[in-house]
């Protein structure tokens, strides 16, 4: 009886072991936490701001605009925005994606169901994006 207590603590530990181990930083956050994401080797313009949020569907924004992620897809795929329009991505699929501006002006990380992803453009220009474990899901923000 003994042993297979000791076995059973020691497959449940190894489980949990394995679960931390798959589970990114982003996965553990509480529901509806703002945190601020790092750009450590990024060149973001110095007014630049960026989240990844945890929200529901009930959320709105002040002012901005919403990029939902559905069926391995950015819809809208192509927007036309205003300098210093705040855009969020909301992911509604169940796995992770992430919004990886492909000159490296932003990044989200992985990003869950339920949860979004925001960034402030704050010079015009065309900044293109992709998903990084999902390469051909690709986005454009056009600021104007």
């Amino acid at each position: 009886m003994k042993v297979s207590k000791v076995l059973v603590s020691i497959v449940l530990l190894f489980s949990l072991t394995l679960a931390s181990c798959a589970a990114p930083v982003a996965q553990t956050q509480a529901p509806v936490m703002e945190t601020s994401m790092s750009t450590e080797t990024q060149e973001a313009p110095a007014a630049s701001t960026e989240t990844l949020v945890a929200t529901d569907d009930s959320a709105s924004m002040s002012e901005g605009a919403e990029v939902e992620i559905e069926d391995f897809a950015y819809v809208s795929a192509a927007i036309t925005i205003k300098v210093g329009t705040t855009v969020t991505w909301t992911n509604k699929d169940s796995v992770r994606h992430t919004v990886s501006s492909d000159t490296g002006l932003f990044e989200s990380g992985l990003f869950g169901k339920g949860e979004s992803f925001s960034h402030t453009f704050t010079e015009a220009g065309t900044f293109t994006y992709h998903c990084a474990p999902h390469p051909y899901m690709k986005g454009t923000v056009i600021v104007e």
